[in-house]
């Protein structure tokens, strides 16, 4: 579907919709050419998903800055200062500076990795660690 045409149905001004569409090319979900846009494969199947988390984790779990964020986890809790330490050590190549916002990280993971239930957080400790399905966990048990 044509750029416009998208931000019309989505009643959006292109400014607004380009942001949009740039995550969503990251999270491979769509692709975008010569002004148009189209699902891609992965795209087309989280569309007819009613828990579209799996597939969206998945996704964001392969860009920066979740992707050492998931590594970190599973080495034990860390912060969101641990974690700018650590992308800045890897000069990661999503900032476009040289300092990066633990207070931006730590956002970016409460709202995106906890809901893609890739990470859990403690606000108290302010440590994130790996997400644990309790609910499998409890069931494996009962089994």
């Amino acid at each position: 579907m044509d750029l416009y045409k998208v931000a019309e149905e989505m009643n959006v001004t292109i400014e607004t919709l380009l942001p949009l569409l740039k995550a969503a090319q990251m999270l491979h979900l769509v692709t975008v050419s010569k002004g148009d846009v189209s699902l891609t494969k992965i795209g087309q199947e989280m569309v007819n998903m009613k828990d579209k988390r799996a597939i969206y984790g998945g996704q964001l779990a392969k860009i920066e800055p979740f992707y050492t964020a998931v590594k970190m986890a599973e080495n034990g809790p860390f912060t969101a200062e641990d974690l700018a330490a650590e992308l800045a050590s890897k000069a990661a190549g999503w900032v476009d500076s040289n300092y990066i916002d633990p207070a931006i990280l730590r956002d970016m993971l409460v709202h995106w990795a906890i809901y893609a239930k890739l990470l859990e957080y403690d606000g108290q400790e302010g440590k994130f660690t790996k997400f644990i399905d309790k609910e499998a966990v409890r069931g494996n048990q009962l089994a």
